[in-house]
């Protein structure tokens, strides 16, 4: 990849041995622990040195409130979107306040798009089973890209768009495999299956991460594949083969349900690779990893976790325009779309009388995760409610 791609090395650290480096990162930290300089005693009075210090008034109360009008005015521009104080109330005005009134909810929603989502998890969190060992077991962030295209039809690497997905948190003592299986990707919700005839049957059907559950990550000149199932195979093998062809140098290959992410050589901030679904390709980077504290969830049935998300834009019905896809059919006599995009209630009532199909169609399943679907289906019903009530 080194040869391929061009990266910033001001991004990307050297290459460390993870539990190495953290085993040395402790021993460091017991010594400091009898060092008089963070004893108790010590400990109190500079924290009462630093409490007198933060009661100091160095300004004046006129600076000080100078500076909070400062900082307000910052803040009315930076986030209200507002106009100064004080305009004459003329029409002209009035205008310029709806255009900016409007103008301000559209980059809200803007920034909303781009922000990452965060995913809370005290209604979900275990504390019960093993738990973690705080300041000796350690915590890993990666970051998951959305598939990567390899093509070089798409353009020079340096060309191609390259979008956050996700980042995990996983415990060093976990293991790759515990990481693939966090990795949600639209190739492995898809059901190839033509189910007109008995939609219901579709909820059965095993989606293509149950079917085809071959992969690998590649790290360090390593190929990690994922032998759980005796079906698998190993999908590196062309790929080595090639770049022994092509003089790229030799290549090691690895189970990963037997690679816990501790034992890894790796560069934090440099890209890998994840492939699964044959040749849906995924960038990976090791961004940053500590010490579990002890006011982090230590229960480790609760890793690997997804921190946060990016945010995507969700294909709507195109009957309702208001729920999000669940069904796709195609070479429909009754619908002027091919294909047209329904969500569960319109494709129901639309395609289907007491349960009999009407007119000639074929219906897939929409690749989407069941559990956001829901989500926003509940979320909606809410929305619903609460008018209802008003």
């Amino acid at each position: 990849m080194d040869k391929v791609y061009r990266f910033d090395p001001a991004k990307i650290t050297e290459k460390y041995n993870i539990k190495e480096y953290f085993n040395e990162y402790s021993k460091l930290i017991d010594q400091l622990e009898h060092d008089e300089v963070i004893t108790d005693e010590n400990k109190s009075k500079k924290l009462d040195e630093i409490y007198k210090i933060k009661n100091i008034n160095y300004f004046d109360e006129e600076n000080d409130e100078s500076n909070d009008a400062e900082n307000n005015t910052t803040n009315q521009y930076e986030y209200n979107l507002g106009l100064p104080q004080g305009l004459p109330n003329i029409p002209a005005i009035q205008k310029l306040k709806l255009l900016t009134e409007k103008y301000a909810k559209e980059e809200k929603k803007k920034s909303l798009f781009k922000q990452p989502i965060y995913v809370p998890i005290n209604n979900t969190e275990i504390i019960e089973g093993e738990k973690s060992i705080p300041g000796k077991d350690i915590l890993i962030e990666i970051r998951i890209f959305n598939p990567f295209v390899a093509d070089s039809r798409h353009g020079p690497p340096s060309k191609r768009k390259i979008s956050l997905s996700r980042v995990i948190s996983i415990l060093g003592c976990q293991t790759l495999a515990d990481l693939r299986d966090k990795i949600s990707c639209i190739s492995d919700l898809s059901v190839s299956y033509e189910s007109s005839n008995d939609p219901s049957a579709a909820q059965h059907l095993l989606s293509n991460k149950n079917l085809y559950k071959s992969g690998f990550f590649y790290i360090e000149n390593t190929f990690y594949n994922d032998m759980r199932d005796k079906n698998n195979h190993d999908n590196s093998a062309v790929i080595r083969e090639w770049a022994e062809a092509k003089n790229f140098g030799q290549f090691s290959v690895e189970k990963m349900e037997e690679t816990k992410i501790e034992s890894l050589n790796v560069r934090f901030g440099y890209p890998w690779v994840y492939q699964h679904q044959g040749t849906c390709e995924h960038l990976v980077v090791f961004a940053d990893a500590r010490l579990i504290n002890p006011d982090d969830h230590l229960a480790i049935k609760n890793y690997p976790r997804v921190d946060r998300i990016s945010c995507i834009r969700n294909s709507s019905c195109l009957l309702c325009a208001d729920k999000p896809v669940y069904w796709i059919t195609i070479d429909s006599d009754r619908v002027p779309h091919n294909p047209c995009y329904f969500c569960k209630k319109c494709f129901k009532s639309f395609n289907y009388i007491d349960g009999k199909k009407i007119g000639n169609f074929k219906a897939y399943r929409f690749p989407c995760d069941p559990d956001i679907i829901e989500a926003i289906e509940n979320k909606s019903r809410v929305k619903i409610e609460l008018m209802d009530q008003s």
